[in-house]
């Protein structure tokens, strides 16, 4: 039987990722409904401001906020791992994990070069960009090829299983679209 120290690890990663990424949220759409969504924890930080992140152009794709994505990408990976601990979905588990959390570091740097290049450092982006950086290692050890190595055979993967990775994405695109929805009715009031 194989370790599940990886998984439990991840677990550990997704749930703290999720608890980080929906208080942005929440301090989003603070920002949004007062214009101001500061956090004490970010004035701690030297040049710190939370502000200067929700008002910058990567804050938001389109309508949605990023935090409110990246909350959205965590729950979908938290029932993927409780799949894979109950052993079901291994073998795709191991491919989707992969992919979003490789996605997920590659946007981090994008985020942390612009809190660089604007010299304010939001200390819970800071948060998500070492929770992104270790999930993506810890899933690292999910199969024996190097993580960049495998980018290829995970997408295939993913294709290949397409009804799985039909569910799942439906899973995420409904969550997606019921925080969107909630983001918005509230940020109205």
């Amino acid at each position: 039987m194989k370790s599940k120290l990886p998984l439990i690890a991840a677990l550990i990663l997704i749930n703290l990722g999720i608890a980080d990424s929906s208080y942005l949220t929440i301090l989003k759409l603070q920002d949004t409904v007062t214009g101001t969504g500061e956090s004490a924890v970010c004035q701690l930080v030297a040049g710190g401001s939370c502000e200067i992140a929700f008002d910058s152009p990567l804050a938001t794709i389109g309508p949605i906020p990023v935090s409110l994505l990246a909350a959205t990408a965590y729950i979908t990976m938290l029932f993927v791992v409780v799949l894979m601990m109950l052993g079901r979905l291994t073998v795709f588990g191991t491919a989707f994990l992969q992919i979003v959390s490789l996605l997920a570091v590659i946007y981090s740097l994008v985020l942390a070069g612009y809190s660089y290049s604007e010299d304010s450092w939001c200390a819970f982006c800071i948060g998500l960009y070492f929770i992104n950086v270790g999930l993506a290692a810890v899933v690292s050890w999910l199969a024996p090829q190097n993580l960049f190595t495998r980018i290829g055979a995970n997408l295939r993967l993913l294709m290949e299983k397409r009804v799985i990775t039909a569910a799942v994405t439906g899973c995420f695109s409904i969550l997606l679209f019921g925080g969107t929805f909630l983001f918005s009715a509230t940020s109205t009031f």
